[in-house]
């Protein structure tokens, strides 16, 4: 966020658009938010700052690195950055407490059929992981819903 401010940008505005990356990760179960996945975007006349960057590098999500999925530990996981092990993803979300007047948790109501869809047309995917899968997003959206009040 200093950095964001020595740049020009408004500290608030930062820490809500900070809050909206990390409840997708929260929502998707991104262990890989480090410091080298958050960017700028300039104006390119003029160089200035105008914003943070739209979410990238997202690939390493929705448990991509369990192979099973069947005991709760294959659920467990810790997301960067912040700590040099790692963080718990609910106290991530934590951090940015008081800027989720933007989040309304209804407008995610179909993104568990969305994630079931998306994933199904892979046929390498299992049935049952897919499943299993948007089960696990469908939690983390009320879970969030519950961390942003």
């Amino acid at each position: 966020v200093k950095c964001c401010t020595d740049l020009g940008l408004d500290g608030d505005a930062v820490m809500t658009e900070l809050a909206k990356m990390f409840a997708g990760d929260f929502v998707l179960a991104n262990r890989d938010r480090h410091y080298r996945n958050f960017g700028i975007v300039r104006n390119v006349e003029t160089l200035e700052v105008t914003r943070l960057a739209p979410v990238f590098d997202s690939g390493s999500c929705l448990w991509s690195d369990a192979e099973l999925l069947e005991v709760p530990a294959d659920f467990e996981y810790l997301a960067k950055p912040f700590k040099p092990k790692g963080m718990r993803p609910e106290d991530q979300v934590r951090l940015f407490e008081g800027y989720f007047d933007w989040f309304d948790a209804t407008a995610l109501a179909d993104y568990p059929d969305t994630v079931r869809a998306l994933l199904g047309r892979n046929p390498n995917i299992p049935e049952r992981r897919v499943e299993t899968i948007a089960r696990e997003v469908e939690k983390k959206i009320e879970l969030l819903d519950r961390l942003a009040r």
